[in-house]
């Protein structure tokens, strides 16, 4: 493999094109050894709060002496933090060591099956020989889509977790909840452990029966009792007592709360996991693209947000941790995806904040800005919109060091730009 290979493999890593099928997965692990039976795993999937349950527990397994292997897509800046070991980030050069290991076998399934072997297929393959060659303890692994049929499916969890479920690549996973949570609850393996966060009472009932079918026992977690602070909440647990997690928003407090159960049946399993690993773990999680603050002066705020519940979710933080900030002193920088952008834009539009329209990174996984800026203006006639490109709006910002707070929200996939522009101001 060359260098062009490693480009290839970060500029085309937002494919979501697979079949929805194990298949390749089976074959892949079969022909090398089955690395996936050589460490264990805490297997997370759900609509929103993966990421943030990932990190968490990423944390507190590290704290706790082991060592810990991470999966999490997308990437925010390099396609290299999506595979990590106690938090290091696999390098160039090892990832086009394994690309030249695992050529022959992709090569050899498509010769034998004449299917492309695909994107998201090559990563996990990737990642797992990486956990198996690094002699990980324990893998923390985000479902990259769904749960049956996901890659990272092929694995067999100490504990599996539903993070949420709601309405998200609905052409892909149903057009109901019910439908959306029978392939979440895809996860569940026979026997298994299972913690579920407060799910909507249709998913709820499908996730339930699953675990029924499968011998699973499930814990959920409902009514996390909570606090908002200032850099985030403060969580209230009968077993650890009050733990302060700097991540922002009443969410994060549930997915802190998703955690402990997974520290508690992990414990069970044999797992030594000491209180003091769990509060460090929790106070120390960093989760980058969520609520974070970007720039203090002026103040920058991005948030991924990119479906209809995180937007919901972002709205509501925006209203907890911002309170005193008038509308006329808000300004939020959307870049949408094809998807949801007229109730997105429902949720957003005031009439006194201002909106400044963009179109992201491509003009074909976007909505275009002068689109979103029509449905702005059909939905909230006396808005203040403008359509900018997405980097001179940034520098706009950072040039007038604006006053108020500036969001830019609706996807990851901007981030390492909002990095670019603000990030000096930072260091």
């Amino acid at each position: 493999m060359t260098k062009r290979d490693l480009d290839w493999l970060g500029s085309c890593s937002l494919s979501t094109s697979k079949n929805p099928s194990l298949k390749a997965m089976k074959f892949l692990m079969s022909r090398l050894g089955h690395p996936e039976k050589k460490t264990k795993f805490v297997h997370v999937a759900g609509t929103n709060g993966k990421g943030s349950v990932v990190e968490m527990m990423a944390k507190i397994l590290e704290k706790a002496g082991y060592k810990t292997g991470k999966f999490m897509s997308p990437h925010l800046v390099r396609f290299n933090e999506r595979i990590q070991v106690n938090g290091r980030e696999i390098t160039d050069a090892e990832i086009e060591k394994l690309l030249v290991e695992l050529q022959p076998v992709i090569d050899e399934y498509e010769a034998e099956f004449g299917v492309d072997i695909t994107l998201f297929e090559i990563e996990t393959t990737m990642a797992l020989v990486y956990y198996a060659e690094m002699g990980c303890d324990i893998v923390v692994l985000e479902v990259g889509l769904g749960g049956e049929f996901d890659c990272t499916n092929i694995v067999t969890p100490e504990v599996a977790v539903i993070v949420s479920i709601g309405y998200d690549h609905m052409n892909i996973l149903g057009e109901s909840l019910v439908e959306i949570a029978g392939q979440k609850a895809g996860i569940v393996k026979p026997g298994g452990k299972v913690v579920s966060g407060e799910l909507p009472e249709e998913a709820r009932g499908v996730v339930q029966r699953k675990c029924e079918e499968m011998g699973a026992e499930l814990v959920e977690v409902v009514g996390a009792e909570y606090e908002i602070i200032e850099g985030g909440v403060r969580v209230s647990d009968t077993e650890f007592g009050e733990i302060e997690v700097p991540l922002r928003g009443e969410k994060q407090a549930e997915n802190a709360a998703i955690c402990l159960e997974c520290v508690r049946i992990l414990r069970e399993r044999g797992w030594v996991i000491s209180e003091r690993a769990v509060r460090e773990g929790l106070s120390e999680v960093v989760h980058r693209g969520r609520f974070e603050t970007v720039c203090d002066n002026p103040l920058v705020v991005y948030d991924g947000a990119h479906n209809l519940p995180a937007i919901e979710n972002f709205w509501k933080n925006v209203e907890t941790y911002y309170p005193d900030v008038p509308d006329e002193r808000k300004t939020f920088v959307l870049a949408l995806r094809k998807k949801d952008c007229r109730r997105i834009l429902q949720v957003l539009l005031r009439e006194r904040a201002e909106y400044v329209f963009t179109t992201g990174e491509d003009t074909e996984s976007y909505t275009l800005a002068e689109e979103l800026l029509e449905m702005a203006r059909e939905i909230c006639p006396n808005g203040k919109y403008r359509v900018m490109d997405l980097t001179e709006t940034l520098q706009e910002i950072k040039r007038e060091k604006r006053e108020g707070v500036t969001f830019v929200v609706g996807t990851f996939f901007v981030y390492s730009e909002v990095e670019k522009v603000f990030g000096e101001e930072n260091e």
